[in-house]
């Protein structure tokens, strides 16, 4: 009996020690995003348009180097203000044309987070590479973004088709996009 006893109260002794702790400090966090577009006559010129190119961009200068224009115009891009937000650029590449994109930036601290882009096929479009930028509150300039690149054919499940391992804490979401 006592050995029942002394079990029963470290169970609940160890429980009111999980109890007290802090966790709402570790939870996981949504951040806002909000589509750039850069706007006529420049257009995303990504190193590498083969293969997949994730871009972290806080200076109007960086940007510049990853941007073309169509009719070598010399007018000022769209930019933001990089005072206050960071630009998060990714292509997507299918086999597919893409009726709908949604993004999601997960944050776990500081400086891990996850990029989510859901991406909607269909088979009425040309096969296509698209690029998603977003401008985000500024990150940390030693932030490690993970990224996640799911496909959802219309009718279909989605098909994870790229997860970017970055940094040592690097963790996968289910998402509700």
């Amino acid at each position: 009996m006592n050995k029942y006893f002394f079990t029963l109260v470290i169970l609940v002794v160890s429980l009111s020690f999980t109890a007290c702790s802090d966790d709402d400090k570790n939870e996981d966090k949504v951040i806002p995003t909000s589509e750039f577009v850069l706007g006529s006559p420049y257009r995303w010129d990504l190193p590498n348009k083969n293969e997949d190119v994730f871009l972290i961009v806080n200076s109007e200068s960086e940007m510049y180097r990853y941007i073309e224009s169509e009719n070598e115009t010399k007018i000022a891009a769209n930019t933001p203000d990089f005072g206050k937000y960071t630009l998060l650029v990714r292509n997507v590449r299918t086999t597919r044309g893409i009726s709908g994109i949604k993004k999601e930036l997960i944050r776990h601290s500081e400086v891990d987070h996850t990029f989510i882009i859901c991406a909607f096929t269909n088979e009425t479009t040309v096969a296509e590479n698209r690029v998603v930028a977003v401008t985000v509150p500024k990150l940390a300039t030693n932030v490690q973004i993970g990224q996640i690149i799911m496909i959802k054919p219309s009718g279909n499940d989605f098909t994870l088709i790229s997860c970017n391992k970055v940094g040592s804490d690097f963790k996968s979401h289910p998402t509700q996009l």
